[in-house]
């Protein structure tokens, strides 16, 4: 859960450790404020689009930031499940 709301870090990272210990500090946690799926295109199988999720980040009672990430995503039409999601930079 942690690695799809910071992206694809390197996980051993010390920062990358430190963010992880911040995020699992008690009364922080990631509030999902809203989302969008824009299909780009289906072959009957696979749907690829991407998505959008507006987030602000809690500690405690106080948010600390807002943030809006982007997702390329295939999902598998028979599986009912997402075989493939990448954070977009939008920079």
């Amino acid at each position: 859960m942690v690695k799809k709301m910071i992206g694809n870090l390197n996980m051993q990272s010390k920062s990358t450790q430190s963010y992880i210990k911040f995020i699992k500090k008690d009364n922080v946690y990631q509030k999902i404020n809203s989302k969008h799926v824009y299909v780009e295109n289906s072959d009957g199988q696979k749907i690829n689009g991407i998505a959008t999720v507006n987030s602000s980040l809690i500690d405690g009672n106080k948010t600390t930031s807002h943030q809006v990430q982007w997702y390329h995503f295939t999902y598998d039409v028979q599986k009912h499940q997402v075989i493939q999601i990448t954070p977009v930079s939008v920079n």
